[in-house]
């Protein structure tokens, strides 16, 4: 390629220009999308992806990749783990050790990281004939087996390993199925649990892969034969088991089935264990059941958050309370039920709307939703990515839905509920239209919409939805809102009881 020298990660500096290497794309994380609003140059939707790239036994780095959100999302669907790669053009930018950054980025052995620019930098696949020569740096950990530590001491020593990083090499004994799971922003996120286990212990630790690429890849992971060398598994504290666990991290480097000699140690070692200490096959089926039960009823949660059943219809709600009685009652929440079970129930609350995002402009206002199992419908997708489901595992064409996704703050004079939750036919009804008559409305009309409840003081009848394991933050969904202008009888009526 003319005007290009090719160069190895080892003889790179920040005066480099021009450059042309070659390695393998060794862990991928998910690209983010931001809007665009300082630069008078790059404006719009913009997107960011990063991936640790490896051209060397000694030599890997992590890189960086700007441009718009379009060209991102073009890159992601085309280079993934595995990939061998030509990056051309980028840009060495020294690392600084105080840089926040660089606690969320894995650990790397370059001295600095690649940037790489739409329009300025390029990245190809690589298919000469020497591609075999790197595709076997997947398989060398990324860091000294020496510092590995053993799961039981992990486990004796969690309480006091806060926010610490460990490495581990462990042998996979457990996979569930991919499942989809709402992110805080409301995105519908794939993921995957997995149990490892090592030779110090017969205990079993579950970890979940949140990343696209190894979400999909640990498919061809075999439980008790997969060995995997995780760098960087960040102790942290769930504040639902009140406990320590470990978890994969955005450092983390996953290495499947290590060239060392450990790795055969290890499966040997368990393997050899009495078959009274190991999971037969009995008890591999009764824990796929059980996670299958688990994940039926996480469904059956999230779609009842999304369809009200009639015990929560708001003619049938009649219990009255205050802002401040229904914080009280989910910080009493009974200690001796499950934590990944969501205590629930519906009132009244007489409250004033102080926001309302009827007027705002934002995608995330109205939504795309399964017709089926009500699922989010991503906006790259054409379908839900429910495996379950008809319409996402593709034997059906999609048959999706709009819906609304409002958002509206309540006060009363005890205290505030922050991002209270109106979706479907109780948001149709409280804007008086569907989402395509909505969106052929003038931010004027949408105004007039809002001011009809802002500062109103209303009736509001609300399910709520306590945290659990499984949902970190509670769940407010309004089910009907009226506003109250002039005496309320209903009101009166309640007065004595509150």
């Amino acid at each position: 390629m003319a005007g290009v020298f090719k160069q190895t990660l080892d003889s790179l500096t920040t005066s480099s220009k021009n450059s042309l290497i070659v390695g393998v794309i060794i862990s991928n994380s998910n690209m983010r999308e931001f809007e665009s609003r300082n630069s008078w140059f790059h404006t719009g939707t913009r997107g960011v992806w990063s991936f640790t790239f490896r051209d060397s036994q000694k030599d890997f780095t992590n890189v960086t990749v700007w441009g718009s959100a379009d060209y991102i999302r073009g890159l992601t669907a085309r280079f993934h783990i595995g990939d061998v790669v030509e990056i051309v053009n980028g840009k060495a930018v020294e690392r600084r050790p105080n840089d926040r950054n660089e606690e969320f980025s894995p650990s790397i052995s370059c001295p600095f990281a690649l940037t790489l620019n739409e329009g300025t930098s390029l990245i190809e696949k690589y298919d000469a004939p020497n591609r075999g020569e790197y595709l076997k740096l997947l398989a060398l950990p990324t860091k000294s087996v020496q510092r590995v530590m053993p799961l039981k001491v992990v486990l004796e020593n969690v309480d006091g390993m806060t926010d610490q990083y460990v490495d581990l090499l462990v042998l996979v004994v457990f996979l569930s199925d991919i499942r989809e799971m709402v992110t805080r922003n409301g995105k519908s996120q794939a993921c995957r649990d997995f149990e490892v286990m090592d030779e110090s212990s017969e205990a079993h630790v579950r970890l979940r892969l949140w990343e696209v690429d190894w979400v999909h890849r640990s498919a061809a992971w075999k439980p008790r034969e997969t060995v995997l060398f995780l760098a960087d598994v960040r102790i942290a504290l769930n504040p639902f088991k009140k406990r320590n666990v470990p978890l994969l991290a955005r450092k983390t480097l996953i290495t499947e089935n290590p060239t060392i000699p450990q790795t055969e140690q290890l499966r040997t070692l368990i393997a050899s264990r009495p078959e009274n200490s190991l999971d037969n096959a009995a008890d591999l089926i009764n824990r796929k059941k059980k996670f299958i039960i688990s994940e039926m009823q996480v469904d059956a949660r999230r779609e009842g958050i999304l369809k009200a059943s009639s015990t929560f219809a708001a003619e049938n709600i009649k219990t009255v309370m205050t802002i401040e009685q229904i914080i009280q009652r989910l910080d009493q929440r009974d200690e001796n039920l499950d934590e990944s079970v969501r205590e629930q129930f519906a009132t009244i609350v007489f409250a004033v709307v102080t926001d309302m995002n009827a007027d705002n402009s934002e995608p995330g206002l109205i939504v795309t939703r399964c017709s089926r199992c009500k699922r989010m419908v991503p906006p790259s997708q054409d379908s839900c990515m429910n495996l379950d489901c008809p319409f996402g595992n593709g034997t059906r064409a999609p048959e999706n839905v709009r819906t609304f996704n409002l958002r509206l703050n309540l006060k009363d004079d005890t205290g505030y509920l922050i991002g209270c939750k109106a979706t479907g036919k109780p948001a149709e009804e409280l804007l008086g239209c569907d989402p395509e008559e909505f969106e052929a409305m003038s931010v004027e009309d949408r105004q007039k919409i809002k001011w009809r409840f802002l500062m109103e003081k209303c009736d509001v009848r609300l399910r709520v939805l306590g945290p659990s394991s499984n949902w970190p933050r509670p769940l407010y969904q309004i089910m009907s809102i009226r506003a109250l202008r002039g005496p309320s009888t209903e009101e009166e009526s309640h007065s004595d009881s509150l």
